[in-house]
C-alpha cells in the first residue's frame, strides 16, 4: 500500500477516531485505525466493537492495500509533520512508513484481516434529518446520561422513540441517571418512516461520536434497525450496536400536577447557581432552595469548606417552599437552554423541579430533590 494525502485532511480524518479507539484493551487492534487505499480514496475505519466509524477521503494512490496501525501515534505524527503532503507506504511485515519533507517515521502495523467488523448498518432504512435539529436534541439530553447502568435498566445511553401527535411525527430523546432527567421532542416528519414506536437505546459513546458529524448545518441520514443505528454525513458514517437492556419507564417520573410555577431570568439564576457550586465537594454537594414572598434564596453549608448564601427578587405568591438540590444538575440544564426566562415547576418538597423555557420548544429538564443534613 502506498498513497499521498493532504496533511490537513489526514489530520482531520484521524482526529475523527481519537475518542473512539480504545486506549487500554486486551485486544491491541482496538487501539488501531484501519487504512485502506484504493481508487484514489483512503478509507479510515475504527471500532471499539460497540461503535464504529468509517470515512472516505480523497488521496493519490500509488499502490493499493490495507493495514491497521496505532491510531493515536499516527495522529500525533501527522500533526507534527511540517509538510503539505504526507506520504504513507507499507513496507515488509506490515511496517508503515510515514514521511513529510525530511522526516520519516515507521510504525509497526497489524494485518487488516484481523480488524474487527463494524456494527452492521448497510441494510438499515435511513431518513434525512437536518443536522442542526439532531445536534440540538443531543446537546439537550447527553448531559443527563448515567456514568454506568443501574440493572436491570440501561441508563447510560439515550432513549429514542417516535411519537405521533395530531398526525404529526415527533422524535423524542430522553436521558436520565436516576437523579435528573432531560427530554426533548422535535417535529421531524421523516421520522414517521422509521420503526421507532417501541424505542431504542443508543450508547452515550455512540451518540457522542454521532455528535461529531453534526457540527455544520445541512442534512444527514439517520437509520435505526433492530440491532444497530447509524448516522451518515457525506462519506462519513458512525454505526452503533443497540443496547439490549431495558430503559426505565421514564414517564412515571414526569410531573403531573405542578401547583407552583415560577418564571425567573435564566442567566441570573445560572450565575447564582455557579457561585453556590464553588463551595460543593464530592461529600457535600447539596444546595437548599427556599422560596417565600417575592424571594428566592439559596443556602449551602459544607463542613469541609464553609457556607454560602445568596438571594434574588422574584414574583412568588405561593406558600413557602424549602427543597434540596444538586446545583450541578440545574447548571447543566440551564447551560443548554436558550430562553431568556425559564419556568420552574414544583409539586411539593418531595417531588422534583421541572425546568422549561418558551424558546426551548419541546425541551424539559427534571431535577429530583435530595436530602440535606
Amino acid at each position: 500500500m502506498e498513497f499521498s494525502i493532504n496533511r490537513s485532511l489526514f489530520i482531520r480524518a484521524l482526529g475523527m477516531v481519537q475518542n473512539l479507539v480504545e486506549r487500554r484493551s486486551s485486544m491491541a487492534i482496538l487501539s488501531h485505525v484501519c487504512l485502506t487505499a484504493s481508487n484514489d480514496q483512503l478509507t479510515v475505519e475504527a471500532t471499539d466493537l460497540e461503535v464504529g466509524f468509517q470515512g472516505i477521503f480523497p488521496c493519490t494512490v500509488t499502490r493499493e492495500g490495507s493495514v491497521s496501525v496505532p491510531a493515536r501515534k499516527l495522529y500525533e505524527i501527522a500533526r507534527e509533520l511540517s509538510c503539505e503532503e504526507v506520504r504513507v507506504r507499507e513496507t515488509e511485515n506490515k511496517w508503515l512508513s510515514i514521511s513529510g519533507n525530511s522526516a520519516v517515521f515507521k510504525l509497526f502495523g497489524l494485518s487488516s484481516d484481523d480488524f474487527p467488523g463494524l456494527p452492521k448498518y448497510k441494510h438499515l432504512k435511513t431518513v434525512e434529518i437536518e443536522a442542526q435539529e439532531l445536534r440540538r436534541m443531543i446537546d439537550c439530553t447527553l448531559f443527563s446520561t448515567a456514568s454506568e447502568d443501574t440493572p436491570p435498566y440501561n441508563t447510560s445511553g439515550i432513549y429514542l422513540e417516535k411519537l405521533i401527535k395530531d398526525d404529526l411525527s415527533f422524535l423524542r430523546m430522553v436521558a436520565t441517571d436516576g437523579h435528573r432527567l432531560a427530554m426533548i421532542d422535535r417535529p421531524i416528519e421523516s421520522i414517521r418512516e422509521l420503526d421507532l414506536e417501541n424505542g431504542v437505546v443508543l450508547s452515550k459513546k455512540g451518540v457522542s461520536e454521532m455528535r461529531h458529524l453534526l457540527d455544520e448545518n445541512g442534512t444527514v441520514q439517520l437509520g435505526v434497525g433492530k440491532e444497530a443505528g447509524m448516522l451518515r454525513r457525506d462519506s462519513s458514517i458512525v454505526s452503533i450496536r443497540l443496547l439490549a437492556s431495558k430503559y426505565p419507564n421514564y414517564e412515571l417520573a414526569l410531573p403531573k400536577n405542578e401547583s407552583i410555577k415560577l418564571d425567573i431570568p435564566r442567566k441570573p439564576l445560572l450565575d447564582m447557581l455557579r457561585r453556590m457550586h464553588i463551595m460543593t465537594t464530592d461529600r457535600y454537594k447539596g444546595v437548599r432552595l427556599e422560596l417565600r414572598s417575592d424571594t428566592l434564596e439559596l443556602f449551602l453549608t459544607n463542613p469541609e469548606l464553609g457556607d454560602a448564601n445568596e438571594q434574588m427578587n422574584v414574583s412568588y405568591r405561593y406558600p413557602d417552599l424549602k427543597i434540596g438540590f444538586n446545583p450541578r444538575y440545574f447548571i447543566d440544564a440551564l447551560n443548554v437552554m436558550e430562553s431568556e426566562t425559564v419556568n420552574l415547576g414544583f409539586m411539593d418538597e418531595e417531588h422534583g423541579c421541572s425546568i422549561r423555557g418558551e424558546v426551548d420548544g419541546g425541551f424539559m429538564a427534571l431535577v429530583m430533590p435530595m436530602q440535606l443534613a
